[in-house]
């Protein structure tokens, strides 16, 4: 599912998606994890362009090898204020589509980056969203949602 599906049938979990991953504005960051040799994790610019969110990733890097031999990534943002976090997961899938790359690399709002790179769209198959409730006060616990709920 791309994620404007993602944030018609999970509306609250795609707006603290889109919030915390894009804590300063229009430049989103978070944390990528992808499975190959061995688990890697990288910090990544996911780039939001309807219908989807997308990477832009360095033809020689990990996230590049892993996402073209498996494709499963999990995607975390930042912590937040009370410990707020948000991932999604699913599998990344190299995006050919000139037209759409070209998309994807106008939405862009990051600094440098090379337009050969390999883009890829990423599918959301599970979201978990979470905070810490009276977090520093007597009854601090934590509140976990999943998408889908189980």
């Amino acid at each position: 599912m791309n994620w404007d599906d993602f944030a018609r049938v999970a509306p609250e979990f795609a707006a603290a998606g889109r919030r915390l991953l894009t804590p300063h504005g229009d430049v989103s960051i978070g944390f990528l994890a992808t499975v190959g040799a061995s688990l890697h994790l990288a910090p990544v610019c996911p780039i939001f362009c309807a219908p989807g969110v997308y990477l832009s990733v360095g033809r020689s890097t990990s996230k590049r090898r892993d996402l073209d031999r498996d494709g499963r990534y999990v995607l975390h943002a930042f912590l937040a204020a009370n410990d707020e976090e948000f991932r999604i997961a699913g599998r990344g899938a190299c995006v050919f589509d000139e037209a759409e790359r070209e998309r994807v690399h106008r939405a862009i709002r990051f600094g440098a980056f090379d337009r050969s790179d390999p883009v890829f769209s990423l599918d959301i198959e599970s979201s978990m969203w979470g905070y810490w409730k009276n977090a520093g006060r007597p009854g601090t616990r934590p509140v976990r949602r999943l998408w889908p709920e189980r």
